[in-house]
């Protein structure tokens, strides 16, 4: 009996290890259900987004507020940026923007001759001026200003999130523009 015993290992591991190997089982989801119920592992669980809203009394079923699709405005903040425009060449201010936030946009240019020739206004000065383009990060223009304009003071609305593009283009091929520009968003 003592051989038996040794070659067949003790009973009581066995024993453990069966019982471990049924708990383990059932924990699991394993085994057949037949009450009808749907196993722990295969509930689905949907978790309703937070709400700020008070607390309620004690056995009052009141239901949340609804969440709003549109995205809340960011913060106010400005800049500012001085550009050297080359002729015929553009200078770029980029400002990242949340949908719904007003960029408002000043510029004043001042015009710099760079070859021979001189485009003179009525004062003996050179003329200046710049084409301004404001884009969306899907390169949509949400301003455009074809004539040559000095100075002025635009505004725009996002409608999308991410880098707004303010596009200065110097249109006379031989003097430079420098540009003075500032922006506020959200003013």
């Amino acid at each position: 009996m003592i051989q038996m015993h040794s070659k067949l290992g003790n009973p009581l591991v066995y024993i453990t290890v069966l019982v471990l190997s049924i708990l383990v089982v059932m924990a699991c989801g394993g085994g057949d259900d037949s009450n009808g119920s749907t196993p722990a592992s295969t509930v689905a669980t949907t978790v309703a987004p937070a709400t700020t809203a008070a607390p309620t009394a004690a056995g009052t079923d009141a239901a949340p507020p609804p969440p709003t699709d549109a995205p809340a405005k960011s913060a106010s903040f400005s800049g500012s940026e001085s550009l050297f425009i080359s002729a015929n060449k553009t200078g770029e201010v980029t400002v990242d923007l949340m949908a719904r936030d007003v960029l408002e946009v000043t510029f004043d240019v001042e015009s710099n001759v760079t070859g021979g020739q001189n485009f003179m206004s009525g004062e003996g000065k050179a003329t200046g001026g710049v084409q301004v383009v404001i884009s969306d990060p899907l390169e949509t223009s949400l301003l455009t200003i074809d004539e040559i304009t000095d100075s002025g003071t635009v505004s725009v609305e996002a409608e999308v999130n991410g880098e707004h593009v303010i596009i200065f283009f110097n249109p006379f091929p031989l003097q430079a523009q420098s540009v003075e520009v500032s922006y506020t968003v959200n003013p």
